[in-house]
């Protein structure tokens, strides 16, 4: 049991927490919000805390007491391991499984900060339907480098190996309009051969050991060459890595373009996990 401390009413119930348990509430109640279909006067003022409706109410008092009041409804059923990336600073995407539509699931290729800047997680996003979390901090840094990884990484490990194959070409081109233009307009120019072209359901899916080694290239450096038994594994299913790679750097392109540049951190009270934070009963408040 934790004092209640002497500062808060003493004719109201709190709940001892922490400001860990209060981001994690505010992920797992705001669902993903396509800001093509955004209504006007819908509430969400990110640096208030408030997304349509779940709003989070924080104050600090005397003695450096925190208190919150929370409101919202659950909506996402994100598991420890999904909040514990999310808040670490991973993409609105990460889920510590990638589940891909026809059934295989796999673990994310995210597996430390280091490998946001790297292409794998490209790659997973192109191979889900899952929606990213519209209440998360985060800026344009995410169409920078993993990107650019993901085209150089086609230019430098698949083009040399694979010079004629229309896909891989076609693939380089339209990822580099992609990482250097921030924008899907004018990317179908691009779009020959297989891939790109809106028939999904056309182009073979790829098995869970086989979305597992394709990431696995996208997240190694640009200038290691493919091993003979890369190249083995690979020809098969060049058309499906490469189709991935693309969708997954047009969603995440999508996704910056149509939340119109919005860049929010969380407020300082909430910046240390382990501060305590007293959670106040939603019939007491005032």
């Amino acid at each position: 049991m934790v004092p209640k401390p002497k500062i808060l009413q003493l004719n109201r119930n709190y709940v001892c927490s922490d400001a860990h348990t209060v981001l994690a509430f505010i992920l797992c109640t705001v669902d993903y919000k396509p800001w093509e279909g955004f209504t006007p006067g819908v509430p969400w003022s990110p640096e208030h805390l408030r997304f349509d409706g779940t709003h989070v109410r924080i104050k600090e008092l005397e003695e450096g007491t925190v208190v919150a009041h929370l409101e919202g409804s659950f909506k996402n059923n994100l598991t420890k391991g999904d909040i514990e990336g999310l808040l670490a600073g991973y993409p609105p995407w990460y889920r510590e499984l990638v589940r891909m539509p026809h059934g295989p699931s796999i673990p994310h290729p995210i597996t430390s900060r280091l490998d946001i800047n790297r292409g794998g997680w490209v790659l997973a996003v192109g191979l889900t339907d899952v929606e990213p979390l519209s209440a998360m901090p985060h800026n344009g840094d995410l169409t920078g480098k993993p990107i650019k990884r993901t085209y150089d990484i086609i230019k430098e490990r698949l083009l040399p190996v694979f010079p004629n194959d229309i896909n891989v070409k076609s693939a380089a081109e339209a990822v580099w309009h992609l990482a250097f233009t921030y924008t899907e307009s004018g990317v179908e120019v691009y779009l020959k051969g297989g891939f790109g072209t809106g028939r999904r359901d056309a182009i073979p899916k790829l098995s869970g050991s086989q979305a597992t080694f394709a990431m696995r290239l996208f997240n190694e450096a640009p200038n290691i060459q493919l091993t003979p038994d890369d190249i083995t594994k690979l020809t098969p299913i060049l058309l499906p890595v490469v189709d991935a790679a693309f969708r997954g750097a047009c969603r995440i392109v999508e996704l910056l373009r149509n939340q119109r540049g919005i860049s929010f951190d969380w407020p300082s009270l909430l910046c240390d996990p382990k501060r305590r934070v007293f959670i106040e009963d939603c019939a007491h408040l005032g």
